[in-house]
């Protein structure tokens, strides 16, 4: 087998999926990509930074977040979870919340319903519009957005 040229962007993108995706616990994914724990988290740290950026340059008065924690093998998750859907949420505090992709496969993990339990439990439960299914839907930004 030829050897497989990589980079140091890729191995870090390689990394904070593994840690976002829960593989394994942290630690043991440091060792895997020969880095100490600091380092790890310095780069989660920077991941997640990057996504704050994004929503302070941004303003957005609707956001699709693609949740339900779809999992078809393994533990990883295809879509994000109830977890990083209210982190969307609080990044974009003036949006709309639409999850979309949530119910009515064997393979999601979370549901709709869980999402709006967790909103309505946080108090920005107001901001979260579940689609029904077949139906059309108008959706209109928020006036702060």
């Amino acid at each position: 087998m030829g050897w497989m040229e990589t980079c140091a962007v890729d191995e870090r993108m390689r990394f904070v999926m593994s840690v976002v995706q829960r593989e394994e616990a942290f630690a043991v994914t440091c060792r895997r990509f020969g880095v100490s724990r600091k380092t790890g988290y310095k780069w989660l740290e920077r991941y997640r930074e990057a996504g704050v950026e994004v929503a302070k340059r941004f303003k957005a008065g609707v956001v699709l977040p693609f949740a339900g924690a779809a999992q078809t093998r393994g533990p990883f998750h295809l879509t994000i979870d109830t977890n990083d859907t209210i982190e969307t949420a609080r990044a974009f505090p003036d949006a709309v919340i639409v999850p979309v992709h949530t119910d009515g496969w064997a393979h999601f993990r979370q549901s709709a319903s869980d999402l709006r339990a967790s909103f309505d439990t946080l108090g920005f439960g107001a901001r979260l519009r579940i689609l029904e299914p077949g139906v059309a839907t108008v959706i209109e930004p928020s006036s702060r957005a």
